[in-house]
Order: structure tokens, then C-alpha cells, then sequence
């Protein structure tokens, strides 16, 4: 086939996918329920809790500031927190939650209406906002993630426990 012949054809075909296109789309809109070209955003089902929200977010000054009426949480696996954490944290890993929320238990009661920061290794970690939505779950009220966490802590050189 000559070269002009291939461009006849190729244009041709281009001619005929667009008809056919044009044709699918005129039929689906006057359809009595249209085909659907993308999916919806699922909606939360009627069995879900309707109190759980989205935690918090507090910054460096906020978590840095003492407060006796604070519980942090470090989401991190228990083998960095053991290598340094911020001064009073408690350790719930996001890989470990079940096993570490028993342990810690009694001590999340107790902080049911007071505050709760949880953080992790940084802001590209998901640890932190994991734990935090499952406190939340678990009925406990004021949570909030500190995204900076560890290695903005150690950037501003603050103290720390190990």
C-alpha cells in the first residue's frame, strides 16, 4: 500500500473511532439512568460511629509548651522509641496498636477529655495520623498529630528521654 494510501486509511479510522465515540456519548445521555464514567465517593455507612473525626494538628511551639493535662503518644516502632523519644511519651506503634493500646489501656482512660499528641518520625510518616484516627475510634476526644515529630524535635534540639 502506497504511503498516501496508509494516511487515507489512518484518517479514516480516526473518522469512524470518532463517530463511534460521538455515538456512545448521544446514546448514554438519553438513557434514562446514564451509564456512570467514574465512580462516586463512597459514603459513610449507617453502622459507622458519626463522633469520629479527623485528629487534630498542633506545631513544635504548642507541644514544646509544658502542660500536666497532656498525654504524647510516639507512634513509632519501640525499638527508635527506646533510641530517644520526647520527654514523658508513652509508646503505641502503629505496628503493634492492639498489643500496646492494651498495655497503655488505663492510662488513655484517664485522658479521655484531655489532650492527646501523637507523633512520628516526620511529616512524610503515616504512623501518627493512624494511631491518632484509632484513639479517636476508641472514644478518646482530643487527639491531635504533631507532623513535624522526631526529627523536627531533634532539628530544634530540644530534650529528650531514652
Amino acid at each position: 500500500m502506497s504511503e498516501d494510501g496508509r494516511k487515507r486509511q489512518i484518517i479514516w479510522c480516526g473518522c469512524i473511532l470518532l463517530v463511534g465515540v460521538g455515538l456512545v456519548l448521544g446514546i448514554n445521555k438519553l438513557r434514562s439512568v446514564s451509564l456512570v464514567w467514574r465512580h462516586p465517593k463512597p459514603t459513610p455507612a449507617a453502622s459507622e460511629p458519626s463522633g469520629v473525626t479527623e485528629p487534630g494538628v498542633v506545631t513544635i511551639e504548642e507541644v514544646r509548651a509544658p502542660r500536666t493535662d497532656r498525654l504524647v503518644i510516639d507512634a513509632r516502632p519501640s525499638l527508635f522509641f527506646k533510641q530517644g523519644h520526647l520527654p514523658g511519651a508513652i509508646n503505641l506503634a502503629k505496628q503493634s496498636y492492639a498489643h500496646d493500646f492494651s498495655l497503655h489501656e488505663s492510662v488513655l482512660n484517664t485522658f479521655g477529655n484531655r489532650q492527646i499528641v501523637v507523633y512520628c518520625a516526620s511529616s512524610e510518616c503515616e504512623d501518627a495520623p493512624f494511631v491518632a484516627t484509632k484513639l479517636l475510634s476508641a472514644g478518646l476526644k482530643r487527639v491531635y498529630v504533631f507532623p513535624g515529630g522526631w526529627e523536627e524535635w531533634q532539628a530544634a534540639r530540644l530534650p529528650e528521654e531514652k
